[in-house]
């Protein structure tokens, strides 16, 4: 074969291999600038939407009345942490006004608790503490929709006046119970909760201080409240005196109780019989009463 038909056929395989080689790289290059195009044109407003076919957190918060609901879900975790049963798991039966026999669930675990020989493992321990941040969380969404829903300011402070009351009142009952306890005092998500870490009680006390005190500067008093069960000033200054008192600082106890005692929204009953039964609620006496529902006519409360 000649030497020179040989040279121009590997040439010419050559510059077809190269043409080849060339249409595959403007091919790539192709579909990665259309990719590109499509990532940068798809920005995170256009994928993070809202579903449409129920309510959610971020477009149900807007009006007045969209907040009353919100609060009303605030309100009836107090059901959740004053339920009968947990009422007298963890603090009745735990000095000598009760006990607990045969009960539904894990006995094991309410016993421990009535013979002081909880262990870390305690399902009902776990199952309070997930209740009570559950509740912050119902809490905090509240209050962190508040701030710019450009709502009416006076319905705005009583609303977050009434959710630092709930906020403060459970924080005080936790560090009571466990001591230093993570302060969350915004809607988290589950993976930020792993990075919050225990803070210490001065700093959970300060923190229920600083609630209970805004709370008592904006709250109405209590004939001024509208809805029977809501948190007034005089429920905020009571509860800080309680606060004061288990810290030791009996002055500043003395001037949040002094303040209640003067506003004059309170009284004693004639008779003690009068505070309890299922239809005796919300007395002149009561300064915050949770306003349970009552059962049936042969089982209107439960046998705790």
């Amino acid at each position: 074969m000649n030497k020179d038909i040989i040279n121009t056929n590997a040439q010419a395989s050559r510059y077809r291999g190269s043409g080849w080689k060339y249409n595959q790289v403007m091919y790539a290059c192709l579909l990665m600038g259309g990719l590109l195009l499509f990532l940068t044109g798809c920005k995170k407003s256009f994928l993070d939407l809202s579903p449409i076919s129920n309510a959610n957190s971020d477009d149900f918060y807007k009006t007045e009345a969209d907040f009353e609901v919100a609060e009303n879900a605030a309100y009836a975790t107090l059901y959740t942490i004053y339920a009968p049963e947990e009422a007298v798991s963890y603090s009745e039966m735990m000095s000598d006004d009760a006990t607990m026999y045969s009960v539904a669930g894990n006995q094991a675990d309410k016993w421990a608790i009535r013979d002081f020989k909880i262990s870390p493992d305690n399902t009902m321990i776990y199952q309070y503490w997930q209740d009570y941040y559950k509740s912050f969380y119902q809490i905090n969404i509240v209050l962190e929709k508040l701030e710019g829903a450009g709502l009416d300011p006076a319905f705005t402070d009583r609303a977050k006046g009434e959710m630092l009351f709930l906020r403060g009142l459970y924080y005080f009952h936790l560090v009571q119970l466990f001591g230093a306890v993570p302060l969350v005092t915004k809607p988290i998500t589950v993976a930020e909760s792993y990075q919050i870490l225990r803070s210490s009680e001065p700093d959970v006390y300060q923190q229920i201080i600083t609630d209970l005190k805004w709370a008592a500067d904006h709250l109405p008093p209590a004939d001024k409240v509208e809805i029977v069960g809501r948190a007034s000033k005089g429920a905020a200054q009571m509860l800080l005196g309680k606060v004061y008192l288990t810290m030791g600082d009996k002055p500043s106890a003395l001037q949040q109780l002094e303040a209640v005692y003067q506003s004059h929204q309170y009284q004693l009953l004639p008779k003690f019989t009068d505070l309890f039964g299922p239809n005796k609620k919300n007395t002149k006496e009561s300064i915050f009463e949770i306003q349970y529902l009552g059962g049936s006519a042969s089982a209107p409360y439960s046998q705790y």
